[in-house]
């Protein structure tokens, strides 16, 4: 959601489709991972769709108010990057800017990836192969994979990893409309 230029990214355990988090089903490790335990919460993400125009799409998802942004991944990309709270973030877990007592521990990643449309059968077999994960790049490229059901609607995921104290839900960040978008429409009536 995208309001007073402020791009809102959403929990994926709050995703109706429980093959859509298969961060739920993977084995996070022992030791210093143990802090990770509830890792699918700290994940943020966002679909977006390389479609140029779906019905499908209009009518699953915009309810008859929606608005079809275009953009590039890229500047979809930048726009956590360049953003003041994912700049403050990166300042205070490198050190540059003390941390207080209400974030002493803050860290934020970001990434942004095409989604792998697959068989239920290819998820099973990913799912039972994957074994420990340890790296970030991995729980986040899980959240690429979708049912091949779906394979129409060409989407990319734009995923911030934001390790804080408590649960927030949602990622909310400060960007600039104008170096962002392409093009607005709104929905068809």
């Amino acid at each position: 959601m995208v309001a007073g230029e402020k791009n809102t990214l959403g929990l994926p355990r709050n995703w109706d489709d429980p093959f859509e988090n298969l961060l739920k089903n993977i084995s996070y490790g022992k030791g210093e991972h143990d802090n990770y335990r509830y890792v699918d919460t700290l994940f943020y993400a966002q679909c977006w769709s390389f479609c140029e125009e779906n019905d499908l799409l209009w009518r699953a998802y915009s309810k008859g108010d929606g608005v079809k942004i275009r953009t590039t991944p890229m500047k979809l990309f930048n726009s956590v990057l360049d953003s003041p709270e994912y700049q403050k973030i990166r300042k205070i877990y490198e050190g540059i800017v003390p941390r207080s007592e209400k974030d002493p521990y803050m860290e934020v990643e970001c990434y942004i990836g095409k989604v792998k449309y697959w068989t239920i059968d290819k998820i099973d077999k990913y799912l039972s192969s994957i074994g420990l994960i340890t790296y970030l790049g991995d729980l986040a490229e899980s959240l690429l994979i979708k049912r091949e059901a779906f394979s129409d609607e060409k989407e990319v995921r734009l995923i911030i990893w934001y390790n804080i104290d408590e649960l927030e839900e949602r990622f909310e960040y400060s960007f600039n409309i104008n170096n962002c978008f392409d093009e607005v429409v709104l929905y068809p009536s």
